[in-house]
């Protein structure tokens, strides 16, 4: 292994923790890749590395070099991230959202990105720091790095995603004013082997409401994803579903970028809409902690229930037993709760929700919502919890408030 010490302490995101491990780390691959920076690195320039090691999950290749960027850039000359295999990546066009910004070094060793996965803090060699931290921890540091008055700055769209995005709609004979929503609905066809991640699923059927609302309105709706998700069943030349027709991945990012507002899940495509600063809706999601900057933004979450009672499971409930950090069906199993989906007529109240605040100024706060916003600071106060609800600009859609008030007890 090569030599290391511990970072000096005056860089933001309070990254460093205490130099790694030797034994952490999988040295042959690691020193080749320092090797290789230590070779074009100039001595009178300082370099912060970032090993990113989710690179097939466009989620993580979007906010990942996003949050490293806006944190450090300012107290470095060059940001290296080191990743996988040229040709790998969730979404190639990705990295054209940092170009110019940062470099890229991309590897086909995999046994390198156990690097990716330490939670080391950050450690020198030379004129390199190496931030060596989860991605968890990198949310961590964000959200101190915004908590300390730092301003969120969105993402642009990369000029080669507008070139293709409209042509492919003067091809098609779209018209590029018309307003658009994007849709992207995490479901079983996406599910890895195993996984028990269904608490993450949402069921499409249940979008046709809000969707026939969108298309009435006037929308262009387009729908990304997976191919293997059931098809929407709706049948309209302002419905474009992009997840099950060969496509320019540039178009995911195009309509991410133009959309009015978006219709998302917690998964990879929502980081995408987030960081381009587009309004949207979070559907399905296991009302654990998100990333907000758009006033309008709104969260419907799944609803709760002990199986022993049928009765709901209030919001101190749900916080008391540890289910905001559940990540699996299991952990919900084992606490004996129920998860139900949102229903089509949550998802088409919470649409026009948005679709209202958008045109006209976003109401005042409800009772119920400034309720909800009290504890969920209280508890940010106490347990570091919830920490991006406690800043984020969006709220807890009507129609999830409007349930028994007893949920908010």
């Amino acid at each position: 292994m090569v030599e290391e010490g511990a970072g000096n302490g005056r860089r933001e995101g309070d990254a460093i923790k205490s130099p790694m491990p030797n034994a952490d780390v999988p040295a042959d691959g690691f020193n080749r890749v320092i090797r290789e920076i230590q070779a074009f690195a100039e001595p009178d320039r300082r370099y912060l590395v970032y090993f990113l090691a989710q690179f097939r999950r466009i989620g993580h290749t979007v906010e990942e070099p996003f949050m490293v960027h806006q944190i450090y850039g300012g107290q470095y000359d060059e940001i290296i991230i080191v990743t996988g295999a040229p040709g790998s990546w969730a979404n190639p066009m990705v990295h054209q959202f940092h170009a110019g910004r940062m470099r890229f070094l991309e590897h086909a060793d995999l046994d390198l990105y156990g690097v990716g996965f330490l939670d080391k803090g950050m450690a020198t060699i030379g004129n390199i720091d190496l931030l060596l931290i989860h991605d968890a921890s990198l949310n961590l540091h964000y959200l101190n790095f915004l908590k300390r008055g730092r301003r969120f700055q969105p993402l642009q769209l990369p000029p080669e995603a507008e070139r293709i995005g409209d042509a492919w709609m003067a091809e098609r004979g779209l018209d590029p004013s018309q307003p658009c929503v994007l849709m992207h609905v995490r479901d079983s066809g996406f599910r890895i082997t195993g996984a028990n991640r269904e608490i993450r699923e949402g069921d499409i059927t249940s979008y046709r409401p809000a969707v026939e609302y969108l298309l009435d309105q006037g929308y262009l709706v387009v729908r990304i994803g997976d191919a293997e998700s059931p098809r929407l069943g709706l049948d309209s030349p302002h419905l474009v579903e992009l997840s099950h027709a060969e496509h320019d991945p540039a178009l995911d990012v195009y309509f991410a970028a133009r959309c009015r507002f978006a219709l998302t899940m917690s998964s990879g495509p929502n980081s995408l809409v987030t960081l381009l600063g587009r309004p949207h809706i979070v559907f399905n999601f296991a009302l654990h902690d998100l990333m907000s900057f758009h006033p309008s933004d709104l969260f419907v979450p799944k609803s709760f229930r002990w199986r022993a009672s049928g009765e709901p499971v209030t919001f101190s409930e749900f916080v008391a037993g540890g289910m905001h950090k559940f990540g699996y069906n299991s952990d919900f199993q084992v606490a004996g709760v129920e998860v139900l989906p949102c229903t089509a007529e949550e998802i088409l109240a919470a649409v026009q929700e948005l679709d209202g605040r958008l045109d006209h100024q976003p109401p005042a706060e409800s009772p119920a919502r400034g309720r909800l916003r009290e504890q969920v600071r209280a508890l940010h106060a106490t347990t570091g919890d919830f920490g991006f609800f406690s800043i984020g600009a969006g709220s807890i859609a009507d129609t999830f408030l409007e349930r028994p008030p007893e949920l908010l007890r």
